[in-house]
């Protein structure tokens, strides 16, 4: 097996993976309610409009505090919301997943730390696996 295979196996792993069954069904969750996706989509304009304002040769400060208390109050709504807070609860648990997976891999192709690592961990002198 080669390591573009290897690669493969380890994408269908991770997408069978209860983390990333969890971020799909709350996406979906979160797709479903209107209002949610609403709140959501005001919140990306306001980014927009900030970035907006804040790119403007003048720039008006109380436009910009403004969209920045515009942007704060919608973002306390979408944490208060408990779609919202599941679907980053699993987002972050599948990222953990991902960084566990990247830190294993790492142990063994990481050529700074790891110079001498055969994978027997018998006479291992401190690598991470």
């Amino acid at each position: 097996m080669n390591t573009l295979e290897i690669a493969r196996e380890l994408g269908m792993s991770l997408s069978e993976s209860e983390e990333f069954r969890n971020v799909l069904n709350a996406r979906k969750n979160v797709a479903e309610d209107t209002e949610l996706t609403k709140l959501i989509a005001t919140f990306h304009q306001k980014r927009e409009d900030l970035v907006n304002i804040m790119q403007s040769p003048d720039v008006s400060k109380n436009d910009a505090l403004e969209a920045s208390a515009d942007m704060e109050r919608i973002q306390e709504q979408l944490l208060e919301n408990p779609l919202f807070s599941t679907l980053l609860s699993a987002e972050q648990e599948f990222q953990n997943l991902i960084a566990a997976v990247n830190k294993e891999i790492s142990s063994f192709v990481d050529v700074e730390s790891n110079v001498e690592c055969s994978g027997n961990c018998s006479s291992c002198s401190g690598c991470t696996h």
